[in-house]
């Protein structure tokens, strides 16, 4: 043996397709139907939940539902991918043609599924879902990785001490700042340290950071205080 294993360094894109992947056939017969384009433009825009766009989509194909739920997935998030990644996936004319025919029936306000259909999706509780929430969830799944294999990125915001003092006294606070404006504030202070994430999911491993110090799973220096005054100070924090 020479060498070790090792994480691969993927952003959420190539990790999640990684986890889920689909034969290049099967993807091809669902972008050739465009009932099941116009289903993902709808699930992609947050008027269709995932289980309503699964089950139209295996109403119009001959896949099964767990292809086109991870179909679906797979192409919202190309969608929302910049139009210059090559990964970028449009919505073509011919199927926001379609969504608007289904919207105008107010198709996706009512559920068209049989009682049959209902049982079996909803044994994956993330079928009921807009996609503004299971990209929420993918995110947090996502860092957990990202934090393992770019560690020597993650475990450089173990030697901030502003940083590390910043958290500490926010969990020691006696003013009553909400957690959010916190995080956005930690964000704003050092996201630009976490140059391989994408900007918006930058906030999420300061905020485990910062639960994991107040959980006491990380050990912080037991000097910060003394050497960071002022932002203790900031959170009536005084000596």
């Amino acid at each position: 043996m020479t060498g070790s294993a090792y994480y691969k360094k993927l952003d959420l894109v190539d990790y999640l397709d990684a986890l889920s992947p689909v034969l290049p056939a099967v993807l091809a017969r669902f972008t050739a139907n465009v009932k099941c384009l116009a289903a993902f433009a709808a699930f992609a825009s947050d008027e269709a939940t995932l289980g309503q766009a699964t089950y139209f989509c295996s109403q119009h194909t001959s896949l099964d539902a767990r292809s086109c739920r991870t179909i679906l997935k797979r192409l919202a998030r190309r969608h929302d991918l910049p139009r210059q990644d090559p990964r970028h996936e449009e919505i073509a004319d011919a199927a926001r043609a379609e969504q608007a025919m289904l919207s105008a029936t107010k198709f996706w306000l009512t559920d068209n599924r049989p009682p049959e259909a209902d049982g079996l999706l909803r044994m994956i509780g993330e079928t009921e879902f807009l996609w503004r929430t299971i990209k929420y969830e993918e995110g947090l799944q996502y860092i957990e990785y990202w934090k393992i294999a770019n560690w020597d990125e993650y475990s450089g915001l173990l030697k901030e001490g502003e940083l590390l003092a910043r958290i500490d006294a926010f969990n020691r606070r006696q003013d009553q700042q909400e957690p959010h404006d916190h995080v956005a504030e930690l964000n704003e202070f050092c996201g630009h340290l976490l140059p391989s994430l994408a900007p918006e999911l930058r906030w999420l491993p300061l905020a485990h950071l910062g639960r994991d110090i107040r959980c006491g799973i990380v050990e912080i220096p037991t000097d910060l205080r003394r050497h960071f005054q002022e932002i203790y100070a900031a959170r009536g924090l005084s000596d």
